[in-house]
């Protein structure tokens, strides 16, 4: 299969891709949909984890077409369960499909509370403080909120079992050169999370971001450059700068 990190332009892609999905680990896979930017057409990642008894979806696709046609092809396993990383429409647009098909979903409480501000739609769990742990079927599933960054409320996701962080769009892909969207940023605080990350998740082997191909710990590293950057043009230590 073809890798996540595509963006195409809006006269090659009239209509969307289809929904696809990747093997990166052992009962792991990123699903990856599409959304329409200023931009053209862009790539959105979240998980499936299988466990022994258990299925954990983590983000929903970016719309609720994408979202129905990806419950259409997962029938297995009764007892599944969404997580939702921050509350932006490409990691919880489908919501309203998880729900109508039973799924329960969790989030941390700032992420709770801002998609009822942004009447995006209400999360049925919330967890609160800066770790929460999950048993996915014997899995080990940790969910981590290193502070702000993308959003305030934006959260990772780690599998012991297998090394692998899900760092959302708060971890950018290696072809990405800058942020992104910063709309609900917290650009000055940004490093200081992905150095959290970097600590607590030393050992991880696979990463993956909100959009774009997976890759190593250097995808840690490359976003805290980006970061860095984008702090000092934006003055974030609070010294002027010389003339």
């Amino acid at each position: 299969m073809a890798g996540a990190a595509v963006v195409m332009t809006a006269s090659r892609a009239s209509a969307l891709p289809a929904l696809q999905f990747r093997w990166i680990a052992d009962g792991v896979y990123m699903h990856v949909s599409w959304f329409s930017s200023s931009h053209g057409v862009v790539s959105s990642n979240g998980l499936v984890i299988r466990g022994q008894d258990r299925l954990l979806f983590v983000d929903t696709p970016c719309s609720m077409a994408q979202t129905e046609e990806m419950l259409g092809r997962i029938l297995e396993h009764a007892d599944k369960r969404l997580v939702i990383t921050h509350a932006h429409d490409d990691r919880m647009a489908g919501l309203p499909a998880m729900q109508a098909c039973g799924i329960s979903s969790l989030a941390h409480q700032t992420t709770v509370a801002a998609a009822v501000e942004r009447q995006q739609g209400t999360i049925d769990e919330a967890w609160s403080g800066a770790a929460h742990i999950l048993d996915i079927g014997g899995r080990k599933v940790e969910l981590y909120h290193p502070g702000p960054a993308h959003t305030t409320d934006n959260t990772v996701v780690y599998i012991e079992d297998c090394a692998l962080l899900y760092g959302a769009c708060l971890v950018r892909a290696l072809d990405r050169t800058n942020l992104g969207g910063l709309g609900s940023a917290d650009v000055c605080r940004w490093p200081q999370a992905i150095r959290a990350l970097q600590m607590r998740y030393s050992r991880a082997r696979i990463v993956v971001p909100g959009h774009g191909d997976p890759g190593g710990l250097g995808l840690l590293s490359h976003t805290l450059a980006l970061a860095e950057a984008e702090g000092a043009r934006l003055n974030c230590g609070g010294t002027s700068p010389s003339p």
